[in-house]
């Protein structure tokens, strides 16, 4: 069974980064929702889960290393892909 990626979660509080990464991945056929929050991704994952994460552990800002620690003692959270980057 293949199952494709369509729905990716970022995290990160850095805007530009934020809109390049949204434009490339939207426009690859992507769905993609940006947070630059602790508090908002984790309302959001109440609503729906994404098939990706895309985090910057180095985010302090953006609470990326209380949201990894979050993913990792989540029994749902922690099967989906995430990508880490700086």
């Amino acid at each position: 069974m293949n199952h494709k990626i369509k729905k990716v979660f970022v995290l990160d509080d850095d805007d530009k980064t934020n809109l390049v990464l949204a434009k490339v991945l939207q426009g690859s056929g992507y769905t993609v929702k940006i947070f630059n929050q602790l508090s908002q991704i984790q309302s959001a994952l109440k609503a729906e889960v994404p098939d990706a994460f895309i985090v910057d552990p180095h985010s302090h800002d953006a609470g990326s290393s209380e949201f990894l620690l979050f993913r990792q003692n989540d029994q749902v959270f922690k099967k989906i892909p995430l990508i880490g980057f700086t």
